[in-house]
């Protein structure tokens, strides 16, 4: 069995506010957790709530920077240029522009 979230966070096609129903949350945890699987596509239970935005981010395992967490620390401020993931790269690393 496979439950399938897709859309824009805050919509009724990922749940919305309903989230924030601890009993939602926890059923569809428990589901996973009992070997259904989860498909996410867009923004999968998405919605503001208690320190997260995708609600079931460890469930998933990725989590949407929504600028809630910009005070918390980088982990990863070493470089390692031998590492084979930078072997080719010519340029300083870009992790991108900033929110």
């Amino acid at each position: 069995d496979v439950l399938i979230n897709v859309g824009d966070g805050d919509t009724a096609h990922t749940g919305g506010r309903e989230w924030e129903d601890p009993a939602v949350a926890a059923t569809v945890r428990g589901f996973v957790y009992n070997g259904g699987g989860l498909i996410g596509v867009g923004e999968p239970a998405g919605h503001q709530y208690e320190g997260h935005y995708l609600q079931l981010a460890g469930v998933l395992g990725v989590e949407k920077e929504t600028g809630f967490t910009l005070g918390y620390d980088k982990y990863n401020w070493d470089e390692h240029p031998g590492h084979f993931i930078l072997e080719d790269c010519t340029k300083p690393v870009d992790f991108g522009e900033g929110k």
